[in-house]
């Protein structure tokens, strides 16, 4: 385009072969007064692009008498930050899916089984068994610590209760 904004050329040429060469500086937001650059903007055919400017200096001492400017649509200029972004955001939720059944199995495994094998242990132990264990081995984390102690509990409950039967039956006999 010329200094006063009026298209000179277009490529490609549109689909009826005319060239609109009416003033589109301000159609574009350019000024003759920038050399050089790059804005966004609708194009004169109605689509959104990126444009790159630069004035073409003259032999003649006419800076900025013609200015060249490519555009892009921005669907194509942004193609490859959208795939990108589509990749990461699949990514981040199969990490995020995967994260969560590692977490659910794991705290089934280390939590819920061993407060599981516990609960039952009580349950027995209020029925009146005392032969039930949890048993060993016993894991090194609270949880287990806490089992070895219940079983030992549930052991001396039955070593006590023993002594006490035998106690009874010797003063039976007595």
């Amino acid at each position: 385009m010329d200094s006063k904004g009026v298209l000179l050329a277009r490529y490609p040429e549109p689909e009826n072969g005319q060239v609109n060469r009416s003033p589109i500086a301000t159609y574009l937001r350019l000024s003759t007064s920038w050399s050089n650059g790059t804005i966004e903007s609708r194009g004169v055919d109605g689509v959104q692009r990126i444009y790159g400017y630069t004035s073409v200096h003259s032999e003649l001492g006419q800076d900025g008498a013609v200015s060249i400017s490519v555009g892009i649509p921005l669907d194509i200029a942004y193609a490859p930050v959208y795939e990108a972004r589509t990749r990461t955001l699949i990514e981040v939720g199969a990490v995020a899916i995967l994260a969560f059944l590692v977490t659910w199995r794991g705290g089934n495994i280390f939590i819920i089984r061993p407060v599981d094998q516990l609960v039952a242990a009580t349950r027995k132990l209020s029925e009146g068994d005392l032969s039930f264990r949890t048993g060993p081995p016993y894991e090194v984390s609270s949880l287990g610590r806490l089992a070895a102690a219940f079983d030992n509990m549930a052991a001396s409950l039955q070593s006590r209760t023993e002594q006490l039967q035998r106690l009874k039956y010797v003063t039976v006999l007595w």
